[in-house]
This record gives C-alpha cells, sequence and structure tokens, in this order.
C-alpha cells in the first residue's frame, strides 16, 4: 500500500489533486470522502492472497490500506500538511477550511490510549470526534504517562 501510494505521490500528481480538492470542494462532507477515496488502496495481484511469500493467506486482502488507516492518515498527515502549505502560500480561505474539517471530522478507529482517556474523563461521546482523540492522546502522552497528575489540570483538579 505504501509503495502504491509513493508512486501515485511522485508519477500521478496526488498532492497537486489533494490540494485541487481542498481549494474547490466547499461542502466539507464531499470534500473529506473525496480526499480520503484518493488514498484507499484496494488490494490487487499476488499479494491479495499472500500476507508472506510462498504461503497463500486464509482469507483474501481486500484493501492495502483501508479507510480506517486513511483516517488516522488524514488527521496525522494530510490535514495537517495541507494547513502548513495553505498558511505558507497565503491561502487565509482554505487554511480556514482545513481547520474546520479537523474541528469536524470524525475517525472511525480508536486505540487504548483513546478508549481509556474517554472513559476516564467520560467523554465516550466524544471519542470519535478527532480533535478530542488527538487531545486525549497529547494528554495521555504528556502527563498520565509520565506520573506528571499534578501538573495537568485535570489531575490538579482531581487529586486536590
Amino acid at each position: 500500500g505504501g509503495a502504491r501510494l509513493l508512486k501515485a505521490l511522485l508519477f500521478n500528481d496526488l498532492l497537486t489533486k489533494v490540494i485541487k480538492k481542498a481549494t474547490e470542494i466547499r461542502n466539507i462532507n464531499v470534500l473529506i470522502n473525496s480526499i480520503k477515496s484518493l488514498f484507499v488502496v484496494k488490494a490487487s495481484g499476488y499479494w491479495k492472497k499472500h500476507y508472506v511469500f510462498d504461503t497463500p493467506g486464509k482469507k483474501e486482502i481486500r484493501y492495502f490500506i483501508g479507510y480506517s488507516r486513511v483516517d488516522e492518515m488524514m488527521v496525522n498527515v494530510i490535514l495537517p500538511f495541507l494547513s502548513v502549505y495553505f498558511n505558507v502560500f497565503k491561502k487565509e480561505e482554505q487554511a480556514k477550511k482545513v481547520i474546520s474539517i479537523y474541528k469536524f471530522y470524525r475517525q472511525n478507529s480508536e486505540n487504548s490510549i483513546t478508549r481509556e482517556m474517554a472513559e476516564n474523563l467520560r467523554m465516550e461521546s466524544l471519542l470519535h470526534k478527532s480533535v478530542y482523540a488527538q487531545g486525549m492522546i497529547e494528554l495521555f502522552r504528556s502527563y498520565c504517562s509520565k506520573n506528571n497528575c499534578l501538573e495537568c489540570k485535570i489531575g490538579e483538579q482531581i487529586f486536590n
């Protein structure tokens, strides 16, 4: 999947397509789905039936890069890239659109950190909103995992 994306970046103008979509499409839902579709890589060929050389898998692989991986890429790579790109080239309207996409974006994937943080903070309803999920990860990495509870405003309220 990574090799296919790299090929699309180098030879098929993937970045140009993403920037064009982000510039031209006004409806945020349509824009999100349109950009995501550029990064989904369906399985094909030899690797559709193999996880390793010479050993066919029991199940056929449908995607090399599926929608949950694209969700992660959107939040951690694509949206930050677009934000920087539009800011560098002074395209304020598009930069604001990227920020609104980020605030609006709902990712279907979750992990043990976001699940645990959402549960502990009683924010389960916000677990799939990217801006909150990213905040929960940052809180965990900066405070919880380092036992810096009293340096965190939330920990300060709970433990004092």
